[in-house]
């Protein structure tokens, strides 16, 4: 075995295991930790326990929720369509009114130097911070555990979006290209958003 892979083994070996109840993951952690910085302040729940110290120490070595994975990769699609919809406005040759294909080219520049910018942020969440922060969260009174979870629950909910897939014709696809960059809408779930919102106002049948 070379001394290499012993010290894999041996990494494997001290990384320390989380306990069944109260699992910290990659999906909970960031809200944990910003459900706790609300309850350390004065008039939070850790204002004056003794866990309000240990998780400010924690915290200030912990990567931020700019540095996650799923932060990033949000970030990363928001500018993807973006550089869509200016690609398109090109294709179409049709653009706003303060807008032309040089503003439009130099944006699709500022989204990819943006992307390349905040993926190079990215920070690995390991186990052992995930542990660092379950063996807190293990110090929890039942109370303030209970409240926290509904908390993070709570903000997952509202950060989940229904989305749905449809077929469209050639001939279609083309109009939905040319109504996205005449109504100046990010995105074609914008563009039809706003040509229902307007049909409405008209009362089209």
């Amino acid at each position: 075995m070379t001394n290499t892979s012993r010290a894999q083994q041996k990494a494997v070996v001290d990384t320390p295991k989380q306990g069944r109840a109260r699992k910290v993951n990659e999906k909970n952690f960031y809200l944990m930790c910003q459900y706790l910085s609300k309850q350390s302040v004065p008039s939070g729940r850790l204002a004056n326990s003794e866990l309000k110290d240990e998780f400010c120490e924690f915290r200030d070595f912990k990567p931020g929720i700019r540095e996650s994975k799923e932060y990033i990769e949000k970030e990363v699609t928001q500018l993807e369509r973006k550089i869509s919809t200016n690609e398109d406005r090109i294709f179409v040759q049709h653009f706003p009114a303060h807008m032309n294909q040089e503003a439009c080219e130099i944006e699709i520049k500022e989204c990819k130097s943006r992307i390349e910018l905040i993926s190079n942020a990215y920070v690995e969440l390991t186990d052992k911070m995930k542990f660092d922060l379950h063996s807190i969260i293990m110090k929890l009174d039942e109370k303030t555990y209970s409240a926290m979870n509904n908390w993070v629950k709570q903000q997952r909910s509202r950060a989940k979006e229904h989305k749905y897939q449809v077929t469209l014709s050639n001939a279609g696809f083309k109009a939905l290209k040319e109504l996205k960059s005449t109504l100046n809408a990010d995105n074609y779930n914008e563009a039809i958003m706003k040509i229902n919102k307007y049909a409405k106002s008209k009362n089209w049948t």
